[in-house]
């Protein structure tokens, strides 16, 4: 039973619809990725949560002083930007190095006539407290100076190293990681929420600008065999180049997505190519390369990356796919009063009535929230869909 259903047309139909939403989907990543670096988003929610965190009004903001640490300024891709990401363990031994050098003494060099630093004689544990303890009183203050007596009471309380000026500085790096890994997980699900909105609101520009009635493409593909026939082995291709990319761990989910359909080869060389759909797929695919050309001298691999999934639309749409405004498909043909020919599905869906349109709707809402699940989502899906449509007996020939 489970056989017939991997390799049924329903199945198969299934199969190309994830095709189509996973290399959709990687043109809408690609501009949510071309917006989000334009605006600096997450870097500057990065910046802000970090400098709220030491904004007490009172003291100094450590959280700014922070971002003029060498090993964050490192982090940089230019003199322009910001870091996107900071990890905890770097965050803790900056700012453990920015308060405790504020307590640093400094005195006149009478030979160099210039202001010299002390030679330090307390340790970077002392430093930070001394600085913590000079603090004007804040709610900051107190929450500083907890993390100092803990790190002292956990340090008496703990016999595996004799140097006691060591246990306290690691229990202060795992109290401040601790913080900040709690913070980041709030500000993780503040920006997760923001992006899952705009992520929506994208795909549903993406819809409706290509078109894509996930209502009329999923009965296209089932009621054309033909068609069918050509896409499933584009969608086995995909999947495969997928999981091959899956063995680099070096790469994220999505860079292995844009790999993967980089390496696609769609052969359209037996197909009537449809230039009329592809003429209007290339409109809307031109305004969203003039948007990410904004952004191009910033990230060129991003560019390239926009490149290969405009580039895979282009040639699935050639197959012949309902995607793309035409004179002959709807909701085109609903301004012209268009008379259904015979009763079959393809003429009806011409025809302007009722249901017709509230379809129509629901098939581009329904396109808009699959391509806000990401690409990743789509390409994992996909390499699962493949695998049990292979693990199922083939169907008999002739």
């Amino acid at each position: 039973m489970e056989n017939t259903i991997f390799n049924s047309p329903l199945f198969g139909t299934i199969i190309c619809l994830i095709l189509i939403y996973a290399l959709l989907s990687l043109l809408v990543s690609t501009v949510t990725e071309a917006i989000n670096s334009y605006f600096k988003e997450r870097g500057t929610l990065l910046y802000n949560t970090i400098s709220n965190l030491f904004n007490d009004d009172i003291n100094i903001n450590f959280g700014q002083l922070l971002y003029m640490h060498p090993m964050i300024k490192n982090l940089r891709k230019n003199n322009s930007s910001i870091p996107q990401y900071i990890s905890a363990a770097m965050f803790s031994k900056a700012l453990i190095d920015v308060i405790s050098n504020h307590s640093r003494e400094y005195e006149f060099d009478k030979v160099a006539k210039s202001i010299a630093l002390k030679e330090a004689r307390t340790t970077i544990f002392e430093r930070f407290a001394n600085t913590v303890y000079q603090m004007q009183h804040t709610d900051l203050k107190l929450l500083l100076m907890n993390m100092v007596e803990r790190s002292i009471d956990q340090s008496k309380n703990s016999g595996t190293n004799p140097d006691a000026s060591h246990n306290e500085l690691e229990a202060l790096h795992k109290q401040i990681q601790d913080w900040f890994n709690d913070q980041m997980d709030r500000t993780s699900g503040w920006y997760k929420t923001f992006m899952r909105t705009r992520l929506f609101w994208i795909s549903l520009i993406v819809a409706l600008m290509l078109n894509v009635d996930s209502i009329n493409l999923f009965q296209t593909i089932y009621r054309t065999p033909g068609l069918r026939a050509q896409l499933l082995p584009v969608a086995e291709s995909l999947a495969d180049n997928y999981a091959a990319q899956k063995a680099d761990t070096g790469l994220t989910d999505l860079q292995r997505a844009y790999n993967a359909a980089g390496n696609l080869k769609i052969n359209t060389d037996s197909v009537k190519i449809d230039t009329t759909l592809i003429n209007n797929t290339a409109k809307f695919i031109a305004q969203l390369k003039l948007l990410d050309s904004l952004t191009k001298k910033y990230d060129t691999t991003r560019q390239r990356a926009f490149d290969k999934a405009t580039s895979q639309i282009d040639q699935i749409a050639a197959l012949g796919i309902p995607i793309g405004w035409k004179v002959n498909q709807a909701p085109l043909t609903w301004f012209k009063k268009y008379k259904p020919v015979n009763g079959t599905y393809f003429e009806m869906h011409k025809h302007l009535t009722f249901w017709n349109f509230i379809a129509y709707i629901l098939g581009i809402v329904i396109t808009a929230v699959s391509l806000s699940f990401g690409a990743p989502f789509w390409f994992d899906l996909l390499m699962k869909a493949v695998n049990l449509r292979r693990a199922g007996t083939k169907p008999p020939t002739g």
